[in-house]
């Protein structure tokens, strides 16, 4: 009985084309822009205020109609700091490399929903002219859900995300050596976003985060 009401179930939504079974591979993208981060971090009781930003470029494997995969590659800036001193601690430029993976799990009509989930990690360092050796380090992850309307020139979009991330910062030297760690305070928020299509191949991207932290990316891509 349930596995009858399942097959009719899955022949009623293709027939209506809510889910449509996924097609071969379908092609490559490409794309760069500019992510921006302003966050917030607890530490032994302190808080602490992390400002990143990251040029990237993510090259995209269209697995199928409905499934891609990407990986991340980076040049970023850390600056994190202690907002009771006044200060900043940490401010250096670091390679960063992630990946995430993009699936359509409905449409109908222009409406369609999207789940996404991506990590990145930058590492940076600097001597420091006491003789000691300065790492910081900021792994990110997370995953979000969306719901949009296709426009076909114009594609808006709202959804819900969860961003975590840590800062690592080392120091090391002959005389002393510590290590640190600082979560992500707020790790839920909303967002929206869209793209706007420039034929033949191109697009841009952008999305703006709401919550206690600022979070924004601007990107434009080509998909062949």
């Amino acid at each position: 009985m349930k596995i009858g009401f399942l097959t009719g179930l899955i022949c009623f939504l293709i027939s209506a084309k809510v889910f449509i079974p996924p097609a071969s591979a379908v092609g490559f993208g490409l794309r760069s822009g500019l992510d921006y981060q302003n966050r917030a971090f607890d530490s032994g009781g302190m808080e602490y205020d992390l400002n990143y930003w990251g040029l990237f470029i993510e090259p995209t494997v269209h697995i199928t109609s409905r499934w891609s995969i990407y990986a991340r590659i980076g040049y970023s800036r850390l600056v994190f700091d202690r907002p009771e001193f006044g200060a900043s601690d940490y401010d250096e430029w670091g390679m960063e490399w992630g990946a995430g993976s993009a699936l359509t799990l409905f449409k109908w009509g222009g409406l369609y929903g999207v789940v996404e989930g991506a990590f990145s990690r930058t590492s940076s360092d600097r001597h420091l002219d006491d003789g000691g050796k300065e790492k910081g380090t900021y792994l990110s992850w997370g995953a979000d859900g969306r719901l949009g309307w296709d426009l076909k020139v114009i594609n808006p979009y709202l959804g819900f995300a969860y961003a975590d991330g840590r800062i690592d910062h080392d120091y090391s030297s002959d005389e002393e050596s510590f290590n640190e760690h600082y979560r992500i305070k707020d790790r839920w928020m909303t967002f929206i976003g869209g793209s706007v299509n420039i034929p033949p191949f191109t697009n841009l991207r952008g999305r703006y985060y709401f919550g206690s932290d600022t979070l924004a990316v601007l990107s434009l891509g080509m998909e062949f």
